[in-house]
């Protein structure tokens, strides 16, 4: 049965807030195995906010979660496929962080608090525990094993101590999906494994990054393109196949899933920044991090940020 991993980002372009980066992890017996698992959940899983009715949304996080939103269908998502991997004790965001194999330090940014945001927001957990189920015995039934997601937060002045080394936001980016796909090749074993991404920005060439990734691989084919870049190496007797796929949340599953997760953490540290400011600064509007409100957030908090000796380095993002 081999492998399927799915890897995306949220928050690669703001000025504030992390960026984050999630894995999820699927065994199948499906050969060739294909990364559409909506085709075989559509009574647990629906590709649409419209007309989902009774199931959980997976989807590209763009389209689930918008401006005029609360967090409900991205909670009701993540806690549901959560409990799917038995992690059932999420009353924080320190806690689904654990479950999410992460353990991120916060203690630089006084604004980060994990252990005090209580989880969840929108939702009860029976419900996500009534959609684990559901999601459960629908995977079963089509010989699809999900085995988790791994989401890594990339906080403020992480991101601004790596700029500085690396001087590139897109060798920053790729620095922390490397690392989850050797962490996912690492978690397959000695079992096959395809690995898919969303494209990195305009990248069309990742035969050189995917060589230092895998320096013991062979190279069995490479295919660079537009629309999708596909890679497949002989790894240590086992079959490892890695593509980067333009929109890759409506191709694959895995990919649309991870985009969730991504979304998800980084709206609850946005809320955390938030609280911290306006609950300092009676009147503040909060803000979502990009650019332009970012700045006019920044104008609004300076004087603050001043007298409270809080460093722009570990606050604005410097790309």
């Amino acid at each position: 049965m081999p492998f399927i991993a799915g890897i995306d980002e949220a928050g690669y372009s703001p000025k504030l807030g992390p960026l984050v980066i999630s894995l999820s992890l699927f065994r199948t017996e499906n050969a060739p195995a294909n990364p559409d698992f909506w085709q075989h959940l559509p009574e647990s899983v629906s590709k649409t906010v419209k007309n989902s009715r009774a199931r959980v949304i997976v989807a590209d996080s763009k389209k689930v979660y918008r401006k005029t939103t609360d967090l409900k269908t991205l909670e009701k998502t993540v806690f549901s496929f959560t409990h799917l991997s038995g992690h059932c004790d999420n009353n924080s965001l320190r806690q689904l962080l654990h479950a999410l194999n992460h353990n991120p330090d916060c203690s630089e940014h006084p604004w980060y608090r994990p252990e005090e945001m209580l989880l969840p927001h929108h939702i009860f957990k029976n419900t996500a525990i009534k959609h684990a189920n559901l999601l459960k015995e629908e995977l079963a039934r089509n010989k699809i094993e999900y085995h988790g997601a791994t989401v890594k937060p990339v906080l403020e002045g992480e991101f601004n101590r790596t700029l500085n080394r690396t001087r590139n936001k897109a060798t920053l980016l790729w620095e922390q999906v490397a690392k989850l796909i050797a962490q996912a090749i690492d978690r397959a074993g000695e079992d096959d494994i395809i690995i898919y991404s969303d494209k990195l920005g305009s990248r069309n060439n990742y035969t050189q990054l995917l060589e230092d990734v895998l320096p013991q691989a062979e190279t069995l084919s490479a295919k660079n393109g537009k629309e999708s870049s596909s890679y497949i190496f002989k790894h240590n007797a086992r079959r490892v196949e890695i593509h980067f796929i333009e929109n890759g949340e409506e191709a694959a599953f895995p990919i649309a899933l991870s985009s969730l997760f991504s979304k998800y953490i980084r709206e609850l540290f946005l809320i955390q920044l938030n609280q911290f400011f306006c609950k300092c600064l009676k009147g503040l509007r909060p803000t979502r991090g990009y650019h332009k409100d970012a700045t006019r957030f920044l104008r609004e908090t300076q004087n603050f940020r001043e007298k409270e000796n809080i460093p722009d380095s570990i606050l604005i993002r410097n790309a």
